[in-house]
C-alpha cells in the first residue's frame, strides 16, 4: 500500500502527485530508517542534488542541477518551517524533523531571489497535546559522542502546549598537536 506524501512546497500542504514542481521528499520515518542525520546524507540520496563537506562550512554549496557558484550568495536555500535561513544549515539536527523537501529549479517566486536553483526545506514536528518524547545517543571514534533528546505535551489542557529539545555534541579530532 503507497502512503500519500504531503508537501508544502508552494506554502500549502499537498499532495505531492499534485505539485508541479520536481520534488525529493523525506519524512521523519525515512529520515530515521535511512539513518539519515544531516543534509549531506540528503545529497547522497537526492538525484540531482550534490552537497559535499571539502572546504568547511563556509565555502560548502549545496549545488542543484550544476547551478552554483562560488562567490557570493549561494543559489539554493536554506527554510526553516517557511523561514529563510541566511546561514548555512549543516549543523541543524534532524531529530525534531516531520519532512525534509527538496526542490528543485528556480523557486523565486515562493522563497525569494537566493533561490535560483531550488530551496532545501525543513518542516519541524509542532508541538502535541499528548506527552511524547525521543532521545538518542551516539558514540564513534575520536572522541565522538552525541546526545539529544525531545519532549512535548501539554501545558494547560488542549489549550497550550510545549516542546523542548536540548543536543549535547562532542569531537576530540582526528589530527593531535606534537609539541
Amino acid at each position: 500500500v503507497l502512503e500519500e506524501i504531503v508537501v508544502t512546497a508552494r506554502k500549502r500542504a499537498e499532495s505531492l502527485q499534485d505539485v508541479p514542481i520536481s520534488i525529493t521528499a523525506f519524512t521523519a520515518e525515512s529520515i530515521e530508517n535511512r539513518g539519515i542525520e544531516s543534509v549531506y546524507d540528503i545529497a547522497k540520496l537526492t538525484p540531482n542534488l550534490s552537497f559535499n563537506q571539502t572546504y568547511g562550512r563556509v565555502f560548502d554549496r549545496p549545488v542543484i542541477r550544476g547551478m552554483s557558484q562560488i562567490l557570493g550568495e549561494r543559489t539554493v536555500s536554506f527554510v526553516v518551517d517557511g523561514v529563510y535561513i541566511a546561514g548555512n544549515i549543516t549543523g541543524a539536527d534532524l531529530d525534531d524533523v516531520e519532512t525534509v523537501e527538496v526542490l528543485k529549479g528556480p523557486q523565486a517566486a515562493n522563497f525569494g531571489r537566493a533561490s535560483l536553483a531550488g530551496v532545501i526545506s525543513y518542516r519541524t514536528n509542532k508541538p502535541s497535546d499528548v506527552f511524547k518524547g525521543k532521545t538518542s545517543v551516539t558514540v564513534g571514534d575520536d572522541g565522538y559522542k552525541e546526545v539529544s533528546a525531545n519532549i512535548t505535551g501539554p501545558l494547560v489542557g488542549e489549550t497550550l502546549t510545549y516542546k523542548l529539545g536540548a543536543r549535547y555534541y562532542d569531537y576530540d579530532g582526528q589530527y593531535t598537536a606534537i609539541s
